[in-house]
């Protein structure tokens, strides 16, 4: 790893534990400001870095010129989320006066696990609840001053973006559908300041944590901060979770390893005590936390990248196939409804949204012969990725069809 990787990694870990201010990294400089910059930004840690970045000897951070647009955009990002918590408080108190049955996934849950909360910022709040209370939850977003779009609903006055789900899982891990259906009932209080909202209980929040990060390194990659989202909760709340329901759910998407990989890199990276976890023997993948650094908060740092997942999650849905090429440039139906709205609001324009994708496609092998973008280092990184998530058991192995 670079110096900037580790001086990123060693601010977050000073987050994680509650530090006042962050170790500095051997050699890193002034000079190495402008890359640390953007690897904040690349992973939604710049008020992180803000906050928790020691003084270099050569220049105290607060008065440097360069240090601006951190300063900017840390304090921006901190007071947004601080306007756009206090809305999502008052839009489930709102659910919940029209007993709209729901959980918060995500977003406040995971900043409530740090000292300082909004700091952690997100980009929106997901929601989980059953089809059947889907149009009261929407007449209660309405009835509040919430905007629908394609994706989400937006409140007006505060930018919170909410998107509401019915369902939580890909097609990697459905078998947990059911799973967190049943679970919704038994939700509980999560505190959040001196508000609460309702949540999964700690067992089903893990699951859900693990299950997300899974689905989105097959999608494309998922960044630091949701790692330690997942290893701070399995820390804190470790004396609640139910090991044996936790490991059956996660060895039925094969996902127990990458649990492990998790907690292993939060022990030796960002220095989380993990005692209460029988993991002694598990090595950190320096290789998976590689791909972690590179893909950004979403997994979308790079064209390649974004390439390179479409056979990613083909490959982990059906196995090694030569079919999985086509599947990648035909996806089904639904996915290619949710890609392209237009398809999705008029179902009849489907064959026009496949040829947009293949028109979009040509525009990128033109680019890549230009310079500007590889299909050979989308296919270069497909395949470096497929062995790492082979490497970490996350689907079997399995022969050319």
């Amino acid at each position: 790893m670079t110096v900037v990787e580790n001086q990123l990694l060693l601010c977050l870990a000073a987050y994680a534990n509650g530090d006042k201010k962050a170790r500095l990294q051997d050699g890193f400089t002034s000079d190495a400001l402008p890359a640390l910059i953007s690897l904040a930004y690349m992973h939604k840690l710049t008020a992180v870095v803000y906050d928790k970045l020691p003084e270099l000897p050569e220049f105290s951070l607060k008065s440097y010129e360069a240090a601006d647009e951190l300063r900017t955009g840390a304090l921006l990002d901190l007071s947004t989320q601080c306007i756009k918590t206090a809305a999502l408080l008052r839009l489930t108190a709102a659910l919940e006066a029209a007993s709209v049955r729901y959980v918060v996934v995500k977003g406040v849950v995971c900043r409530e696990l740090y000292s300082l909360p909004d700091i952690r910022n997100s980009a929106d709040e997901d929601i989980y609840i059953l089809p059947e209370d889907v149009k009261k939850a929407e007449a209660v977003l309405s009835s509040i001053g919430y905007l629908k779009g394609d994706a989400h609903w937006t409140d007006r006055e505060s930018a919170l973006h909410i998107e509401l789900h019915q369902h939580l899982t890909s097609r990697d891990s459905d078998s947990l559908e059911p799973y967190f259906a049943s679970q919704l009932e038994n939700r509980i209080k999560y505190s959040v300041g001196e508000a609460y909202v309702y949540t999964f209980p700690p067992t089903v929040n893990l699951i859900f944590m693990v299950s997300h990060a899974k689905k989105h390194f097959l999608a494309g990659g998922f960044g630091i901060r949701t790692l330690c989202d997942a290893a701070l909760f399995a820390v804190k709340y470790s004396n609640d979770i139910d090991r044996n329901e936790l490991n059956r759910q996660l060895e039925r998407i094969n996902a127990k390893p990458f649990f492990e990989q998790i907690l292993a890199i939060s022990r030796d990276f960002l220095c989380l005590d993990i005692c209460g976890w029988d993991i002694a023997d598990v090595r950190s993948g320096e290789d998976l936390l590689e791909d972690i650094l590179e893909a950004g908060v979403y997994g979308q740092s790079s064209l390649s990248r974004i390439h390179s997942s479409t056979l990613t999650v083909a490959e982990a849905e059906n196995g090694r196939s030569a079919l999985n090429l086509l599947r990648a440039l035909f996806p089904e139906a639904g996915l290619m409804k949710s890609r392209y709205p237009f398809a999705r609001k008029h179902p009849v324009l489907l064959p026009a949204a496949y040829c947009k994708r293949l028109v979009d496609y040509a525009f990128e092998l033109v680019r890549s012969k230009n310079g500007e973008s590889s299909v050979a280092d989308s296919l270069k990184l497909h395949k470096k990725r497929s062995a790492l998530i082979e490497k970490y058991g996350l689907f079997d192995s399995r022969t050319e069809k």
